[in-house]
């Protein structure tokens, strides 16, 4: 059976940037995602790979996040900042002042730097022209707190298939369902046939789009890193 040091169950921005970062990090890693290649993406394939992060503007978010924008393009939009405390503000108001206050503000603060790693891994941001802009007098205004979306491209297609070709994703068929964690590792179950893939793991990642929250218990196979479960946007 093969060991690996993290299983990533889930296929959407948050499990995949936990494998990017355990593959950075030289782990092993083994994704395992259900949905059919089509539907994969977590709550991204919702929102048209549309991501809210903190920001001060279109001249900021031409430093680092959408460089390629020239000049005579940058004269025709109109994007205001989004800050790290409307942010957090937009966070407690939707969840009704619920969330836990250091994930929130850990979350609000590493907003920006995380999509500016994620370009570095290959990922391409673009502005969503059709669905956050108007057009007045020639200009594009932006509007809202996610004024980008991840780019169909072939730069963002690789830093993908290194999350998962790379990182071994494994019983990705549409057919599989769900996973759990057992005493020396990770299970995944095949909802066409009900048997029991196995494989160990020093550390589960399970990454769901529904809410943000992190806890952590001890590995499995009690050494190792601590195993996480993360939850995205």
């Amino acid at each position: 059976m093969a060991v690996h040091d993290v299983v990533v169950v889930g296929g959407g921005n948050a499990a995949m940037c936990a494998a990017l970062a355990a593959r950075e990090a030289g782990a092993s890693v083994l994704v395992v995602e259900k949905a059919p290649e089509s539907q994969r993406g977590g709550n991204s394939f919702f929102t048209a790979g549309g991501f809210r992060f903190a920001h001060q503007g279109l001249e900021d978010l031409r430093k680092d996040v959408l460089p390629d924008i020239s000049e005579e393009e940058a004269r025709a939009m109109v994007v205001p900042p989004y800050t790290e405390n409307q942010f957090y503000d937009d966070l407690m108001r939707v969840t009704e002042g619920r969330a836990d206050i250091d994930m929130a503000e850990f979350l609000v603060q590493r907003s920006r730097p995380t999509i500016v790693w994620m370009r570095n891994q290959g990922i391409r941001w673009i502005l969503m022209f059709a669905r956050q802009s108007y057009q007045v007098e020639g200009k594009h205004h932006f509007w809202g707190s996610s004024p980008t979306r991840r780019a169909a491209s072939p730069e963002s297609s690789s830093a993908l298939a290194r999350a998962s070709s790379t990182s071994r994703r494994a019983l990705s068929s549409s057919r599989v369902g769900a996973s759990r964690r057992i005493q020396n590792g990770a299970r995944a179950t095949s909802g066409r046939t009900g048997t029991w893939p196995a494989c160990a793991a020093r550390a589960t990642t399970r990454a769901r789009a529904s809410r943000w929250r992190s806890t952590s218990a001890p590995s499995p196979m009690g050494t190792g890193p601590r195993a996480t479960q993360c939850s995205g946007t």
